[in-house]
């Protein structure tokens, strides 16, 4: 993901995460490590750490139908703004 923050500064991020849950690759972020865990077949929950302390997690869930995920986020994003937000996603 690249683009821009509201303040008009470069944001990037690019990781992988196995899909059941594991330790993730950093590419480039302004995170040290990602984990990610498969609470069940619908929900996972992603981990972001910065030296060694987790500073932000995003909790993702799958409605029954397919049609739509809802994705809570909390925590400190990479500009040390608390976050603690949710946003839903629509299949088009």
């Amino acid at each position: 993901m690249k683009g821009t923050a509201g303040n008009g500064a470069p944001v990037s991020a690019h990781y992988t995460v196995p899909a059941n849950g594991g330790t993730g690759k950093i590419v480039e972020a302004p995170y040290d490590a990602v984990s990610s865990k498969r609470l069940n077949a619908r929900e996972s929950e992603i981990t972001y750490s910065k030296g060694g302390k987790v500073s932000y997690t995003t909790h993702s869930k799958v409605s029954k139908d397919g049609k739509t995920v809802t994705v809570a986020s909390k925590g400190t994003n990479a500009a040390g703004q608390t976050v603690d937000g949710i946003t839903v996603y629509d299949k088009q």
